[in-house]
């Protein structure tokens, strides 16, 4: 069976929504989060710490669609590009890793800092997630530095370079590995 020409809807559907959704929690970390707490400053009729509920719940979401997204990988047929030179390619694939690393390893963290610092996380107000760490504050103090200090930092990073790959396969290479995974190319016949 040959490979396909594109990602299957399923993949560019996942893709997109894990980017939205990092898109949606990093300017959430930068505003909601950042409300004043003491005097019940608001955003978008939500207080400081509904704020770290959405924040939270969508760590949790993420974390969900990521580990689907794993699956999904390495259950179907990727398309190839048999016209990219092979350090390009060993380049891709590094990429690739790493950003399944960040997108793992950032709600991993988040979650580490909650449950060992003995903070509930709250799902959507709907109810609390089990919280599987015993209380440890020196563990829950260097989860939080990775996951306010580090990991925002390394997903710039890799999503930058994951970005500029993409813009150097289309202004560079002239090719179609871009068209391969926008939202509307999954519509179009194969």
């Amino acid at each position: 069976m040959s490979a396909p020409a594109r990602y299957n809807c399923v993949a560019v559907t996942l893709h997109w929504v894990i980017a939205l959704a990092f898109l949606t929690m990093f300017v959430i970390a930068f505003t909601g989060m950042e409300l004043d707490g003491k005097t019940g400053e608001m955003l978008l009729g939500l207080k400081r710490w509904d704020w770290y509920v959405v924040h939270k719940s969508l760590g949790v979401a993420i974390f969900v669609l990521v580990a689907l997204r794993i699956v999904w990988r390495f259950t179907t047929q990727l398309p190839t590009d048999d016209t990219s030179p092979k350090w390009d390619v060993y380049i891709s694939r590094l990429n690739f890793v790493l950003l399944y690393v960040v997108m793992i390893g950032m709600p991993l963290t988040g979650y580490v800092m909650s449950a060992a610092g003995g903070h509930p996380i709250n799902w959507f107000w709907l109810g609390e997630l089990p919280n599987l760490l015993p209380l440890n504050k020196p563990l829950a103090s260097t989860a939080h530095d990775v996951h306010t200090d580090v990991m925002p930092i390394v997903i710039y990073v890799i999503v930058g370079l994951h970005f500029a790959g993409a813009m150097f396969h289309y202004f560079i290479f002239k090719d179609n590995v871009l068209w391969k995974m926008l939202p509307l190319s999954c519509l179009k016949r194969r």
